[in-house]
């Protein structure tokens, strides 16, 4: 009987072990306890080859998403990078153009086909600088106005929706556009000015402009029409160099008091403020010639019977000095006609007159020369003046390198 029940066990165990390695699903219990190291190898095989059926039936069934793949497709909102952040090392910079930058805008004006004789609908020419020559040198930070005179040169007629917009190199602090505000009918010009300043760093700079139709479709000079005006400054740290006895007020124009009769100006004005402004220019376009010096540009503003007065406070006058100073109007301005005065007072004391200049383009350079020996070893107030004669045309008035000291 002992006999018998220890078969039956065994053969009960055994049944239990087939029916559980056979099982859809082993509980966890089954590979805790082997009963011998063949039964044990036997399941462990099993499982694994379940495992990897159900693997291969997963990868027939299911479709990897895009963003785990190494081809992503941006949306319209796409940025200019995009990294999945499910596969770091995917970068994908995508070919659309969102924003781009003013140095990657193209030139050209391709979109026009020429007539068949030769001529655009939409082509400028450009006829002369008004403001800033080629290389004019200024101050670090100085602002002025860029003027273009453009003739429109092709057969259709330039709206007020029509633009002057920045194409590339160096923006300098200007619009992106400047819109036209006017009709401009072929054969005829127009005067296109840009607010601008001068970077703070010695070098030269150049901006690219190009013209616009009321589609924002380019254009431009040259034979195809899509040649670019542009502005070209060269910007100088001027270190003032010192001699014996001189005093030059180019090299102390912030540390006078400017004033119009339209309000305080700022020493580093702006060309073209409505109130007037001062702006000191190293190598100004005079009306007989390119100077190497620099100069002063005083201008009244821009209203009729006005003035401008830079006032120095204590210019030292040593024994056989002078007052001395070329000046005129700078070239282009034709209606230019303005009168220099040059005065002075001793501390708080009446004002006086050393000097008065009246000027009128055409009229070259006009000399200001005047013995300060009467005031030798005095600290005086020195004022430049200068008077619109009663009206605000072109009047670029200019103080070729004014100083206090023994005559050159």
């Amino acid at each position: 009987m002992r006999i018998h029940h220890r078969g039956c066990t065994v053969a009960l165990l055994a049944l239990t072990i087939a029916l559980s390695a056979c099982g859809a699903r082993a509980p966890a219990e089954a590979t805790s306890t082997p009963t011998s190291p063949a039964s044990g190898a036997a399941f462990t095989q099993a499982v694994e080859t379940l495992y990897a059926q159900q693997t291969d039936q997963a990868r027939a069934y299911v479709s990897p998403t895009p963003t785990r793949t190494t081809t992503i497709t941006p949306t319209s909102t796409a940025t200019h990078t995009i990294t999945p952040s499910s596969t770091p090392t995917a970068t994908l910079t995508p070919t659309g153009t969102n924003t781009p930058t003013p140095t990657e805008t193209p030139f050209g004006a391709t979109y026009q086909t020429p007539s068949a004789s030769g001529n655009y609908c939409n082509w400028a020419q450009f006829v002369e600088d008004i403001t800033i020559p080629d290389n004019t040198r200024l101050a670090p930070g100085a602002r002025f106005v860029k003027t273009w005179r453009i003739k429109n040169i092709g057969y259709c007629t330039w709206t007020e929706d029509y633009a002057f917009v920045f194409v590339n190199r160096d923006q300098m602090g200007a619009p992106n556009r400047v819109r036209l505000n006017k009709t401009v009918k072929p054969r005829e010009t127009v005067d296109i000015s840009v607010e601008m300043k001068a970077p703070t760093r010695a070098g030269e700079y150049q901006s690219n402009w190009m013209l616009s139709d009321e589609q924002g479709r380019r254009f431009g000079t040259g034979s195809r029409a899509d040649g670019v005006f542009w502005v070209r400054i060269t910007v100088v740290i001027r270190t003032p160099k010192p001699e014996a006895g001189r005093y030059y007020f180019a090299d102390h124009v912030c540390e006078a008091n400017w004033l119009s009769t339209a309000g305080n100006l700022p020493c580093a004005g702006m060309i073209n403020d409505p109130r007037g402004w001062v702006v000191v220019l190293t190598n100004p376009n005079l009306e007989t010639r390119r100077e190497d010096e620099p100069g002063l540009w005083t201008n009244p503003p821009l209203a009729q019977r006005s003035i401008i007065t830079g006032t120095f406070e204590t210019v030292p006058i040593g024994a056989g000095n002078h007052f001395m100073a070329d000046v005129g109007c700078l070239y282009g301005y034709k209606l230019c006609s303005v009168v220099f005065k040059v005065k002075y007072r001793i501390r708080d004391g009446e004002i006086f007159t050393l000097a008065e200049a009246r000027h009128e383009y055409g009229d070259g350079l006009t000399r200001i020369d005047i013995d300060l020996g009467f005031l030798a070893d005095r600290n005086i107030t020195l004022m430049l003046v200068v008077d619109n004669n009663r009206y605000p045309d072109d009047d670029a008035a200019f103080w070729l390198n004014p100083f206090v000291g023994p005559p050159k």
